[in-house]
């Protein structure tokens, strides 16, 4: 007579039967009505088809600013050598295969601003489809809805998803991999499983930080099954292979910029990327890290519960214990990341580790009960909630901060300049970021008269980093920008105006190092009282 547990292993497939008393074999889907599924599904389109409309509509008319520049400059490099050269020595701090990306799709979209952020725009589109799919595998049609609408609230949706930089490209592979990683050891998702992580080492060197979490997540199955899945082991591993590739060129820029990194690693800031997730870091900056404890409180008492069925010989109502381990590993990711950063005398950065957001809409997801008498209602409470949130940021967005046109940067700046007289002199822009943007959208006659200047060692004395002076050094040796070392700029021009767009704060630091040396400083152009501006002003400096 077969016992209870010999006729369950027969019923499963053999690459996941377990030979433990507590196997933790993946779950069916969980079974819903026709009706639903279909309502769920017409939900999911409607915010993927919504997310990407948004999208182009808001990168058609978002001016490019200086690290998307920093893409286009790249990527207009006129041999790939040129390029990995311009890599290797500072000029921009993403991958080589990133670039190629992006200049497979600018060759068939005429508009820069949609060419270069199409593949961001993609991504999310890809992140949102992956994280229904990696929810309605353990918990239904309907909460996973609910789950995949979070991300419509955080800032890989209103920032990250228009913006011509990898981060949002990384989120979709990591997402891509977490649904694979369900779905091993079938031996075709063990593949895609390797292939998602190695996409997502190509598109950006931290992108290994975010490979902890299936460390974990395998080693926990192991602990709890006995079984040493090889095969999953070895796609984990093949993440690695892109950044053991890029490793000579990622040394030189550590070197290059490590002495004096602008992101240095420090627990307030790991502790603050919790609200920067959820664009609450200026206002409640502890807000995102009281829903990350709230959703790590909640994963460890649903293994707690699978803990408890797992020794009873039940297979868990939900997820099992290792995606469980999975989803916890993702909210203490930018804890393990500050670690990381420490140890390796590394900076750290909130979109560094922007995929450790998943940990959020995974957690509410797995954590949820699955009320089988009830189970509409709190799913339905909870996308209430959210709908209201979500249609209020997006009210606000529509009203008060879209333009449907196309409004230049360059062009107050001109007229600021211009109201300022001496037409015959240089403009060196003060802060470093405006200036590839005003070059970028001037016209040719402005482009000559705009200028920046580098000067590391000074940099560093008044801001206490000097990586932007760096960059523009690198810049300098592989484009045609009017970029000058400043002891040579000023030996060749006693007078030159200056824009200073931050009233000599921060990076706006020149106005104040000028008058220190001795120069003349004297304001031409400033903006009408009754603007408020107190920032922005030209300056006319002489010896």
């Amino acid at each position: 007579m077969p016992t209870l547990t010999e006729v369950k292993s027969a019923r499963l497939p053999s690459e996941q039967r377990d030979p433990s008393p507590a196997p933790e074999a993946p779950r069916l889907p969980v079974s819903n009505s026709s009706l639903a599924e279909k309502s769920a599904l017409i939900g999911l389109a409607a915010l993927i088809g919504y997310a990407t409309v948004r999208n182009i509509c808001q990168s058609l008319v978002r001016p490019l600013w200086y690290d998307e520049i920093c893409t286009m400059l790249m990527v207009q490099q006129l041999h790939l050598h040129r390029l990995w050269q311009a890599l290797a020595h500072g000029a921009d701090g993403q991958p080589f295969a990133f670039y190629l990306v992006e200049s497979a799709v600018a060759t068939f979209i005429r508009n820069e601003n949609l060419a270069y952020r199409g593949v961001s725009i993609l991504g999310f589109a890809v992140t949102l489809l992956c994280l229904y799919v990696a929810v309605k595998t353990r918990k239904g049609a309907a909460i996973a809805l609910v789950c995949t609408a979070i991300p419509l609230t955080s800032i890989l949706f209103e920032v990250l998803s228009v913006e011509a930089r990898p981060y949002s490209l990384v989120v979709a592979c990591i997402a891509f991999a977490i649904v694979c990683y369900q779905r091993v050891p079938q031996r075709r998702w063990v593949i895609l499983l390797g292939l998602g992580l190695f996409l997502a080492q190509a598109f950006h060197h931290f992108a290994v930080l975010a490979f902890l979490p299936f460390f974990l997540a395998e080693a926990t199955h192991y602990s709890v099954t006995h079984q040493l899945r090889r095969g999953v082991w070895l796609a984990l591993l093949s993440g690695l292979v892109p950044l053991a590739i890029s490793w000579p060129v990622l040394s030189h820029f550590k070197s290059y910029y490590s002495p004096h990194y602008w992101a240095k690693p420090t627990l307030e800031a790991a502790l603050n990327s919790y609200g920067w997730y959820f664009l609450r870091f200026d206002l409640y900056p502890m807000w995102g890290l009281y829903l990350a404890a709230v959703g790590a409180i909640a994963i460890l008492f649903t293994m707690l519960a699978t803990l408890r069925r797992t020794s009873q010989g039940k297979y868990p109502e939900g997820a099992p214990l290792n995606e469980l381990m999975l989803v916890l590993a993702f909210l203490a990711l930018p804890l393990a990341s500050f670690a990381f950063a420490m140890v390796a005398h590394s900076s750290m950065y909130p979109k560094y580790i922007v995929a450790s957001f998943l940990g959020f809409p995974l957690a509410f997801g797995f954590a949820l009960p699955s009320l089988r008498r009830w189970g509409f209602l709190l799913p339905a409470v909870s996308a209430a909630l959210l709908l209201s949130v979500i249609a209020s940021q997006q009210y606000r967005f529509w009203t008060a901060f879209y333009t449907p046109q196309f409004v230049s940067p360059a062009s107050s700046v001109e007229a600021l300049v211009n109201a300022g007289g001496h037409p015959d002199l240089p403009v060196v822009v003060s802060d470093v970021l405006d200036f590839l943007p005003l070059q970028h959208y001037a016209d040719k006659n402005w482009q000559k008269r705009f200028v920046v200047l580098f000067d590391p060692e000074q940099a560093f004395a008044y801001t206490g980093n000097d990586n932007s002076d760096k960059h523009l050094a690198a810049l300098h040796l592989y484009t045609n920008l009017p970029i000058y070392d400043f002891h040579s700029f000023v030996a060749e021009h006693p007078a030159f105006l200056l824009y200073s767009s931050n009233g000599g704060l921060g990076r706006d630091w020149w106005p104040g190092r000028l008058k220190k040396d001795g120069f003349k400083v004297q304001n031409v152009s400033v903006r009408p009282k009754e603007a408020h501006d107190y920032f922005h002003r030209v300056v006319l400096v002489t010896r």
